[in-house]
C-alpha cells in the first residue's frame, strides 16, 4: 500500500492553516528515519514544531504540501521569506512514502516559484552527512556554507539548533542561488 500511496501523489498545493496539525504528524513520521543513526536517533522522538508555529510559517505563503489522490497530505515543505531569500524550516515526507521522488518534486516546485518571484536564494540548515539531508540538497544544487560565510540569520538558526542538542560537527547551513 505504501508504494500505491506514494505513486498516487497527484497534487502539490500551497499549505493552508488547516494543514498545521497534520504537518506536526508528518514531521513525527519522517523523523523516525533518524533511528538508523545511533548518534542522532533521539531526533526521532524529539520535539516537533507546534501547530501554532506551522500556522505562522504557512501564513507567509511559501509552504507547500503533497497530497495523494484522497487529498491526504503525505509530505510538506515549510518555508518563510527572509528578505530576498526563502528559508526552509522543515521539509518532511511521511516515512512510508520516502524515497519515491515526492520530496524532490516539492523542492523543485519551491525552486520554480522562488525563481519566478525573482528571489535570490533558498537557504536551510541540515545534517551534512545524513543521506537524505546534505547529500540530497547538494543533488538539488544547494552548497554548504563555511562558518565564516554565514550571515547573522543563518548563524543564529544553527546556534539555536546546537543549543537544543544537535551535534555541531554534523550541522551545516546550505544555500541555493537562484537565477531569474
Amino acid at each position: 500500500m505504501a508504494s500505491d500511496i506514494a505513486h498516487a501523489v497527484l497534487r502539490l498545493r500551497k499549505a493552508t492553516e488547516r494543514d498545521a496539525p497534520l504537518l506536526t504528524e508528518l514531521e513525527q513520521s519522517a523523523g523516525l528515519s533518524y533511528r538508523v543513526d545511533p548518534e542522532i536517533a533521539w531526533v526521532a522522538d524529539g520535539e516537533n514544531l507546534s501547530p501554532e508555529r506551522y500556522r505562522e510559517i504557512i501564513a507567509d505563503g511559501w509552504s507547500w504540501v503533497a497530497e495523494h489522490k484522497h487529498a491526504e497530505p503525505v509530505a510538506f515543505i515549510a518555508v518563510t521569506r527572509e528578505g530576498r531569500e526563502l528559508h526552509i524550516w522543515e521539509f518532511d515526507v511521511r516515512i512510508d512514502c520516502q524515497r519515491r521522488g515526492i520530496g524532490r518534486r516539492l523542492l523543485q516546485r519551491l525552486i520554480a516559484e522562488a525563481t519566478a518571484a525573482g528571489l535570490s536564494a533558498i537557504t536551510l540548515t541540515t545534517f551534512r552527512d545524513v543521506p537524505w539531508n546534505g547529500p540530497f540538497y547538494q543533488s538539488m544544487g544547494f552548497a554548504s556554507l563555511a562558518p565564516e560565510k554565514l550571515d547573522a540569520r543563518l548563524a543564529a538558526v544553527l546556534a539555536a539548533e546546537i543549543d537544543k542538542g544537535l551535534p555541531a560537527a554534523r550541522r551545516c547551513a546550505m544555500r541555493k542561488a537562484l537565477q531569474s
